[in-house]
């Protein structure tokens, strides 16, 4: 256009608003000046082009009509242009959201596939240190490992040992009393019990050596 800064790509259109206030602007014109308006606005918003006039009166109101079809006209183009270049800001995030995504999931599967194995050796020895012992039936309600059975053997002895899971099972019989270890319960108070029923006072008193080296003393049913 004349002096409006707008592009001719921007004006190549095939609708435009037409006014009131042109309409009232002219109402009052010739009919040959009025027609002549008319084809002067169809030219410049749909051509960009400006006619000559031949009457003033005509040639006064399209400039006024004028400065609106180019207030009109550029105000259209730059939302227009707005509206490109967001849509290329969105196509650009979203191609750099998916290239993200995607070095993700190449950088993972990476990382996965670079994590070195655990030598069989260290896996084998996790396993054994997580094996649980496994504990035997010594009496109804009194569970021990084997290692827990010959340290109460090596101990206090045979005939003392089965005294100590004798007396804790019929305890837990009576009582309905749960242990998490049965061993520990012995050490705990068992022990005590047998020291102090057998008269050897307590179990401090470091006769423990001297009750495994006599076990006839007393057999362990005696006194139950």
């Amino acid at each position: 256009m004349y002096g409006t800064g707008i592009n001719q790509e921007s004006m190549a259109k095939d609708k435009m608003i037409f006014h009131k206030k042109w309409r009232d602007a002219i109402k009052d014109l010739p009919a040959e000046a009025r027609l002549e308006v008319y084809d002067a606005i169809g030219q410049y918003a749909f051509d960009d082009k400006v006619q000559e006039f031949v009457s003033p009166m005509a040639k006064m109101a399209f400039v006024f009509i004028k400065v609106d079809i180019d207030t009109t006209t550029k105000r259209q183009d730059e939302i227009s242009i707005k509206r490109r270049l967001a849509g290329k800001k969105g196509g650009k995030a979203k191609i750099n959201a998916k290239s993200k995504n995607k070095n993700k999931v190449i950088s993972i599967a990476e990382t996965t596939q670079s994590l070195p194995e655990p030598p069989k050796q260290e896996v084998q020895q996790k396993a054994v240190i997580n094996k649980k012992p496994i504990k035997k039936q010594y009496a109804e309600y009194v569970l021990l490992t084997e290692e827990e059975y010959q340290n109460l053997v090596n101990q206090y002895g045979e005939d003392a040992s089965q005294w100590m899971i004798t007396k804790l099972d019929n305890y837990k019989a009576s009582s309905g009393k749960k242990y998490k270890s049965d061993y520990r319960a012995i050490l705990n108070w068992v022990v005590e019990d047998f020291y102090k029923t057998k008269g050897y006072g307590s179990k401090n008193t470091g006769r423990a050596t001297e009750i495994a080296q006599c076990p006839s003393e007393s057999t362990y049913s005696s006194t139950l």
